[in-house]
This record gives structure tokens, C-alpha cells and sequence, in this order.
């Protein structure tokens, strides 16, 4: 992340404790002074989308990077990737339970973007997970999702690779091609090597 805010003409500065204090202390001063602060946290999802969660309680949860822009009280307003347009306003403090246990689940090394068609099979139906402003056609009418997963062996993947049709009624799902394969790095087994995230917060200081 460093290389990152370095490439883009903007200075990196790290907080130089782990204390919570000195990295709430952090927060608001930093961002005070117009800069904003990464923050690398375990996220989870919930209905309200992407949030910091303490542990990897439920397996679907994952390393993830977002940015303080403000605090106000015990809270921050925090600009999360997923749903850029939109502020979430986060407890400071699950925030920073969030940051410490992030490196309690490390992906593994390859990954693999994929691509799933939905298709209703009553043409004059709405669901949910498909376009909710149009009639959606069967065979017509679809609505992709996407999303990755683990590929253990690289050798193994087929990016042409097309997948099956899953009844899940009432709708019928389609896994289409799987359009890039990640590599994450260095690995000891299949787990990928990365550098640890526990604690790291960086703001991002303007060019001199």
C-alpha cells in the first residue's frame, strides 16, 4: 500500500505505535490536517454491506483496505471501496479490533475472477437478485454477478472453462468464464506469504 500512495505522487506516513490510544489519536489528527488514513482491517458483510468485524467467525470473511476521512466522537466516517459514494459512519473501536485481527485469515495464493449469469424462469417475475428495474426474460433477460475464488493449482485453471446450469428456484444460474487469474505471492503450501496488517494504519500526505 505504501508503493501504492508512493506511485500516485503522495506521501506515506505510518503511526509508530500499535496502542489503540496513539492510533485513535491518530485518526484525528491526521485527518484533521486534510489528510486521510488507510486502514487495513478483517472485513465482513452484513445487509448494509462490506463492515469490520473482530474475528473470522463465520469463514467468509477477509483482508480489506478502506479510508478515514473523519472523526467525530468515538465514531469515523470511513469511505469503503464496495460503495464509494456513499459515507459509513464506523465505531472507532471495532474499527481497530478489526485492524488487529486482520491477519487471523490470509487468502490463499491464486485467485480467480468469475463472472455468473442469473435467468428467472417465469418471464414476467422480479426477484431481488436480478435487475429489479426490468422484467428479466429467461434466456433474454439476465444479470451477471461477479466475484472470485481460490484456484489451488494455477495449472489447473481454464479461463474458457464454462460451468453448468444449478436450478435455484425459481431462478436457473449459469458460472461463464473466469476472466483473470490473480497471484498473490510468495506461498508455503498453498498460503500466500504477505506482509502482516495488524495495526497498520497509513495516512496519506499531499506531494511537497
Amino acid at each position: 500500500m505504501i508503493a501504492f500512495i508512493k506511485a500516485w505522487g503522495y506521501k506515506p506516513l505510518t503511526c509508530g505505535k500499535d496502542d489503540d490510544g496513539a492510533k485513535t489519536d491518530f485518526f484525528t489528527i491526521q485527518t484533521r490536517a486534510g489528510h486521510p488514513v488507510m486502514v487495513a482491517y478483517l472485513a465482513g458483510s452484513a445487509p448494509t454491506g462490506v463492515i469490520p468485524v473482530p474475528n473470522a467467525a463465520s469463514g467468509q470473511e477477509g483482508g480489506h483496505w478502506s479510508l478515514v476521512l473523519a472523526t467525530h466522537g468515538g465514531n469515523a466516517s470511513v469511505v469503503e471501496p464496495n460503495a464509494p459514494n456513499a459515507l459509513k459512519i464506523w465505531s472507532i473501536n471495532a474499527l481497530l479490533l478489526a485492524n488487529a485481527a486482520i491477519d487471523s485469515k490470509i487468502f490463499d495464493r491464486y485467485w480467480a475472477k468469475t463472472e455468473s449469469e442469473f435467468y428467472h424462469q417465469d418471464p414476467n417475475a422480479f426477484h431481488p437478485r436480478l435487475n429489479p428495474s426490468a422484467l428479466v426474460r429467461d434466456a433474454v433477460g439476465k444479470n451477471f454477478e461477479i466475484g472470485v475464488k481460490p484456484v489451488p493449482n494455477p495449472g489447473t485453471w481454464n479461463p474458457n472453462l464454462q460451468g453448468t446450469w444449478t436450478p435455484l428456484s425459481p431462478i436457473h444460474v449459469k458460472r461463464t468464464t473466469e476472466t483473470r487469474l490473480y497471484d498473490l505471492g510468495g506461498e508455503s503450501g498453498t498460503r500466500h506469504l504477505r506482509q502482516k496488517l495488524n495495526h497498520v494504519v497509513i495516512a496519506v500526505l499531499p506531494p511537497d
